[in-house]
C-alpha cells in the first residue's frame, strides 16, 4: 500500500508539473540556449537579455528554485563580471549558490564554478577574505 501512494505522488507531482514543461518552460529552456550561443558569439548583452527573460519566465512558472534556474542566475553573474558590473554578478552568484544549497548540490562541479566565481568576484571588489573563503569552499 506504501508503495502505492509513492507512486502515486510521483505521479501527482509529475502530471502538476507538466505544464511547466511544455509552452512557458520549453520557452526558457530556448531562451537560456539562445543565450548560450550568444554569449559563445561574444554577444554578451543578447545573452544577458535572453537569460533574464528565462529566468522572468521561470519566476512566473514558480520555477526560481531549480538547478536550471540557478545555473541561469550563474551565467547572469558570469556576463555581469564580464562586463565589471562587479556587485551585481556577486548578486547572482549568491542567489545561484543559495538555491544550489537548497537543492543539496554544493557538493557538484557547479556549485564549485559558482563559489570560484564568487571568489574571483570578492577579489576585484577589493573582498580578499571574502574571497579566500569562497576559494576554500570550492
Amino acid at each position: 500500500m506504501v508503495r502505492y501512494l509513492v507512486i502515486l505522488s510521483v505521479l501527482v507531482i509529475l502530471f502538476f508539473s507538466l505544464p511547466a514543461w511544455g509552452g512557458e518552460g520549453e520557452r526558457a529552456m530556448q531562451l537560456f540556449e539562445e543565450g548560450v550561443t550568444a554569449y559563445e558569439r561574444g554577444d554578451l548583452f543578447t545573452a544577458k537579455a535572453k537569460w533574464e527573460e528565462a529566468l522572468r519566465i521561470r519566476k512566473k512558472l514558480g520555477l526560481l528554485e531549480t538547478k536550471e534556474a540557478a545555473n541561469t542566475l550563474n551565467n547572469l553573474g558570469v556576463v555581469a563580471s564580464n562586463l565589471s558590473q562587479y556587485e551585481e554578478a556577486k548578486g547572482y552568484f549568491e542567489e545561484a549558490l543559495k538555491t544550489f544549497r537548497k537543492l543539496g548540490l554544493l557538493e557538484t562541479e557547479v556549485a564549485a564554478t559558482i563559489l570560484n566565481n564568487l571568489g574571483n568576484v570578492a577579489s576585484n571588489l577589493s573582498q580578499y577574505e571574502e574571497a579566500k573563503g569562497y576559494f576554500e569552499e570550492a
